[in-house]
């Protein structure tokens, strides 16, 4: 039986050509969805501040490194709001840095995903984080050891 939820998912991110190739994995995925992309941490943030309860996203991936605001800065913001504590926040960068991902995981992103250029491998992954499954799994995960979740 096909989930017929409407999934809703942010993608905070400044280059164009990751945007792409991430809109391109998500069209590729049989779930229903909706795509909003953003280009940068405070329009994020404003965004994420004017939807009502009931408006906001399942998902949000955000670029570790965006102009306003930076992805570290922006979980910080997000956590701090009540209303946003169930929304898992996937961390979606270049940056294998441990120390980016230790603040990743410090301020409440519950998932550290790398970047990657080849497209069946993102959509693989979109798959099964864009799912009944993925959601609950990511939504357990906000204190895990960084071991448990570097992907």
């Amino acid at each position: 039986m096909t989930d017929l939820k409407t999934y809703k998912i942010v993608l905070a991110e400044d280059d164009d050509d990751d945007s792409l190739m991430f809109q391109e994995a998500i069209q590729r995925l049989e779930s229903v969805h909706t795509l909003k992309m953003i280009r940068d941490g405070e329009k994020l943030m404003t965004y994420l501040t004017r939807l009502a309860q009931e408006e906001l996203p399942d998902f949000i991936f955000m670029d570790l490194h965006m102009p306003g605001k930076n992805g570290i800065q922006c979980v910080r913001q997000i956590r701090a709001n009540k209303l946003f504590n169930e929304i898992p926040i996937i961390m979606f960068s270049d940056s294998g840095r441990p120390p980016d991902m230790e603040a990743s995981s410090d301020y409440g992103a519950n998932m550290f995903m790398a970047k990657t250029a080849n497209i069946a491998d993102l959509t693989g992954i979109l798959k099964h984080l864009i799912s009944p499954d993925g959601l609950a799994l990511l939504q357990k995960r906000k204190s895990s050891p960084l071991s448990e979740w570097i992907s």
